[in-house]
């Protein structure tokens, strides 16, 4: 069956409608919009997990690294002052 003639669910046909509607677009540039957002969500993910492949030695060095001798820059962060104690929750058992 051709994609252009697939038949779909009524309750979706209806939902698809309705956002199109509220777009002020067909229903065809509406599912078009979305069938392009989501080859691109696919190209970006297919990106990255190739890009983490690529890089997967130099990561767990980098985190192997983290692991043993901290983040480079934690002794440049700044803490949180100290408000004192949190407000007790009604509900907690006392």
């Amino acid at each position: 069956m051709s994609l252009f003639h697939m038949r779909l669910p009524e309750d979706l046909k209806i939902a698809l409608a309705e956002r199109a509607t509220a777009r002020g677009v067909t229903m065809t540039e509406h599912m078009t919009a979305l069938l392009r957002a989501d080859l691109d969500q696919d190209a970006r993910f297919d990106a990255r997990r190739q890009w983490q492949e690529e890089n997967r030695a130099g990561i767990e060095s980098w985190n192997a690294r983290v692991r043993a001798e901290g983040l480079p820059l934690a002794h440049l962060a700044v803490t949180q002052p100290d408000f004192g104690p949190a407000i007790p929750d009604d509900d907690a058992p006392v």
